[in-house]
């Protein structure tokens, strides 16, 4: 066993765990696999600076609410049973590098392997984009992350509508390259900007173009005045 365990007892102990290390919902952030991906937002928060604007996470409350929903859908559909409520799963030797999974689907017989769940409750648009395009990056770096930690060869992947009352389930198998590729950009990123002395680059835009994800942010007002040493680190991992 390649890791070990981090007991939590509430929500706050559990956000203060969250700043000594990079686990797999901030890899999008990290490496810039989707629109709403910056690096120095997801560095004032580990380095908990005082946010200059509170936003309302209404998508965040509502998937923590029906996570529960979701589930018990999954166990009802594939008649698995799922173990929640665990702890966070560090690396051994990187304990930096870790997870909080949203579950482990047990075994049916024995000498079966448990998988690792991610749940995601999505809007109708994100729902229907999903099955038509399939899983996006950014969600498939998590469960392969979370995969590679807890040293489990398959994940299985739920998407839940609360609209339509329907989920998808999508099993995938650990690659070890792309986990390999998501350790090594988690650990440049703690060891040269929350370990270290850099700053992540701000985003590159036009002045008359901002990007939502600026326009948004909790750390604007800061951001705007911050100067850069330091520089994406972009990597092609998928």
């Amino acid at each position: 066993m390649n890791y070990t365990t981090i007991e939590t007892f509430d929500e706050k102990g559990f956000q203060e765990e969250r700043k000594n290390g990079i686990g797999g919902s901030e890899l999008g952030d990290i490496l810039g696999l989707d629109q709403y991906a910056c690096q120095r937002k997801l560095w004032y928060k580990k380095k908990n600076f005082e946010i200059d604007y509170k936003r309302d996470d209404y998508a965040l409350r509502r998937g923590k609410r029906l996570e529960p929903v979701a589930r018990s859908y999954f166990e009802e559909t594939s008649g698995r049973k799922v173990k929640h409520s665990l702890p966070t799963f560090a690396l051994k030797d990187s304990p930096h590098i870790r997870v909080n999974l949203d579950g482990l689907v047990l075994p049916q017989i024995d000498g079966e392997e448990c998988l690792v769940l991610e749940i995601k409750t999505l809007g109708v648009d994100s729902f229907e984009r999903i099955k038509k395009l399939g899983i996006p990056e950014t969600y498939v770096s998590q469960i392969q992350y979370g995969m590679g930690i807890a040293g489990v060869k398959k994940g299985v992947f739920v998407i839940y509508s609360p609209e339509y009352d329907d989920l998808t389930i999508s099993y995938i198998d650990f690659n070890e390259s792309i986990f390999n590729g998501l350790k090594e950009a988690a650990s440049n990123y703690w060891n040269n900007f929350i370990v270290g002395q850099y700053v992540p680059a701000q985003i590159e835009h036009e002045e008359d173009s901002i990007p939502t994800v600026c326009k948004n942010c909790e750390y604007r007002k800061k951001c705007k005045n911050l100067g850069s040493n330091g520089k994406p680190l972009q990597k092609d991992i998928f």
